[in-house]
């Protein structure tokens, strides 16, 4: 199944639709790039209108925003003209979101459980990664790792 892909012509998120039959609810799964164009988010949020009830994910604590640094570092660049994610209005839908991923405390746990190596280096690198991305990188660059495929490929196979 394929969730984003990514070719020398763009990104393209793939937008699953759920249903089992006429009287069951439908499920509709909405890959998110943590940075896009603008435009993007806003067909997603036009999209999300249309949901009587939305499921998203994401963990604000202190942590995870380091983690995400990196993110608002490439945005920087008037070049690539990309904006976040968090950046899409959903104050309109505030009463149709469910928080749907760990909270929290319970990100923070399993953070701690991680070796300390990695939770000194992965803090210092994404800045850095955001860093080098924002002056010489591209957005082919950007977009070269964001392809997604649960099944292996031909060249892979």
């Amino acid at each position: 199944m394929q969730i984003i892909e990514s070719t020398v012509l763009g990104v393209r998120s793939a937008v699953w639709r759920l249903k089992i039959d006429d009287a069951s609810p439908e499920i509709i799964l909405f890959p998110m790039i943590h940075i896009a164009e603008e435009h993007f988010y806003n067909e997603i949020i036009k999209k999300l209108e249309k949901c009587d009830i939305i499921l998203c994910e994401g963990v604000k604590t202190k942590k995870a925003s380091l983690l995400t640094k990196s993110y608002s570092l490439v945005t920087k660049n008037p070049k690539f003209d990309l904006v976040q994610q968090k950046s899409i209005p959903l104050d309109h839908l505030k009463d149709r979101i469910i928080h749907a991923d760990v909270g929290s405390l319970e990100f923070d746990k399993k953070w701690s459980k991680l070796p300390l190596i990695s939770r000194i280096f992965i803090p210092l690198l994404c800045p850095i990664v955001g860093l080098y991305l924002r002056y010489f990188g591209s957005r082919q660059l950007i977009a070269k790792s964001l392809g997604l495929n649960l099944h292996k490929s031909r060249d892979e196979t």
